[in-house]
């Protein structure tokens, strides 16, 4: 009977140390050092993907915005060499639809010739130094035409001297 007793006591003895020693484990510094790491680089991922979402979705919403500036300048230009009103822009929250790059490709087709004054300003951007990006995103053409106009004012001057 005396040896089932130490024996109780030996092995509460050692359930003793074994669970003293998972608690320091599992509660020591490095270890909670360790998951408050995981947590922080988990939430670090998060919130890069969740930035790299919104970037792409303004990046996408700019896009759309200089469509709809370029589309409208074309109307205007249109209004302007017609001698008609030109479109009001109103102030109501109506929602913006959503535009298809072939609309935009459309539009750049069905868009008239360039005018004389077109023309001189884009050969005064060109010579101000302004890339044929630019210029073509600030003329609303295309850059094919823009580079085109600009060859073509280089080829005319090289053929005057």
């Amino acid at each position: 009977m005396l040896w089932l007793l130490l024996l109780d006591v030996i092995g509460l003895i050692c359930i003793y140390f074994l669970l003293r020693q998972k608690l320091r484990r599992d509660i020591g510094v490095e270890n909670q050092i360790d998951r408050i790491r995981t947590h922080f680089n988990d939430l670090t991922v998060d919130m890069n993907g969740a930035t790299s979402r919104n970037i792409e979705l303004l990046e996408n919403r700019i896009k759309e915005a200089k469509k709809l500036i370029r589309r409208l300048d074309a109307a205007i230009y249109e209004a302007r060499k017609t001698g008609t009103e030109a479109p009001k822009v109103s102030n109501s929250a109506e929602p913006i639809r959503e535009i298809r790059e072939e609309e935009v490709e459309e539009d750049a087709a069905v868009r008239p010739p360039i005018s004389e004054v077109e023309r001189e300003t884009i050969l005064k951007w060109a010579q101000k130094g302004m890339s044929s990006e630019e210029i073509a995103e600030l003329s609303g053409r295309q850059l094919q035409e823009v580079e085109l106009i600009v060859s073509f004012s280089k080829a005319a001057e090289n053929s005057k001297t």
